[in-house]
């Protein structure tokens, strides 16, 4: 099995998870945040609808800066409107990143992505590596996130990796 078949696989299984998780956020909570410091339901579940636009971005270029440019305008995190509009650009993204990587080869995925902030390395991995850590692995980490957000709203939680308190699997 190439590379490229393992990371299809891989991230077919955890954004059919998260999918899964999407589509159980009410619309009546998206301003709801559990802590002042915390993001709201609303910005969590868009940032996990903007993550596969990521690895979209690692397997088109080298390197990517997460901090503006000085004197560029701040990037202002935005929440969608909507449930819907939040699983739309999900899918969206979702099939652009897997018709990149459709597109890679092995190679492609052994080629160094670096990771910047300001300036400053924050990663520097091969191609295939940073998509498992900086998408597969950042996918999973919000989407634990968002099921104790759902929990907290006594939103039944899909079945991920096994039964939930609330679904056993299809």
């Amino acid at each position: 099995m190439s590379i490229r078949e393992l990371l299809e696989t891989e991230t077919n299984e955890d954004f059919d998870r998260t999918r899964r998780t999407l589509e159980r956020v009410p619309a009546a909570s998206l301003g709801w945040a559990p802590h002042p410091r915390s993001m709201t339901l609303g910005r969590l579940a868009t940032h996990l609808a903007e993550l596969p636009a990521n690895g979209l971005r690692f397997l088109r270029t080298t390197e990517f800066d997460v901090a503006p440019a000085p004197g560029s305008p701040p990037r202002v995190p935005k929440s969608l409107g909507s449930p819907a509009e939040i699983q739309e650009l999900f899918g969206a993204n979702r099939a652009a990143f897997a018709e990149a990587l459709a597109e890679a080869s092995d190679d492609d995925l052994k080629a160094t992505f670096t990771l910047r902030a300001g300036g400053h390395v924050l990663v520097r991995k091969p191609k295939a590596e940073a998509l498992r850590v900086l998408l597969v692995q950042h996918t999973c980490h919000h989407r634990g996130q968002l099921s104790v957000y759902l929990r907290l709203l006594d939103v039944p939680l899909p079945a991920l990796f096994g039964p939930s308190g609330d679904e056993r699997p299809a």
